[in-house]
């Protein structure tokens, strides 16, 4: 199986308010889609972070790092592109 997508999705109650919890919950929903062999076609590890300090330094909510990369006033598809452009590069 390739690498995993590491996916850190801020849940401080800034990003929560503003969509961080669904975008989390789309990425569960494409972690869990399968290919044609029946396996599961993305290898994502989703974690929770707080990082309201983020915010502090201007960075807009949602906050979302995708293999580290910074992702701020994140939507889903900006977001499921990232993460599925990284296991391409995997």
């Amino acid at each position: 199986m390739k690498k995993p997508v590491q996916v850190e999705v801020c849940a401080c109650t800034r990003c929560s308010m503003v969509g961080s919890m669904e975008i989390a919950q789309d990425i569960l929903l494409l972690q869990s889609r399968l290919d044609d062999e029946g396996e599961l076609k993305y290898n994502i590890e989703l974690s929770h972070v707080s990082r309201p300090d983020l915010n502090e330094q201007g960075y807009k909510s949602p906050i979302v790092f995708v293999n580290g990369e910074l992702f701020d006033n994140a939507d889903s598809a900006t977001i499921m592109q990232a993460v599925t452009q990284a296991t391409k590069t995997e």
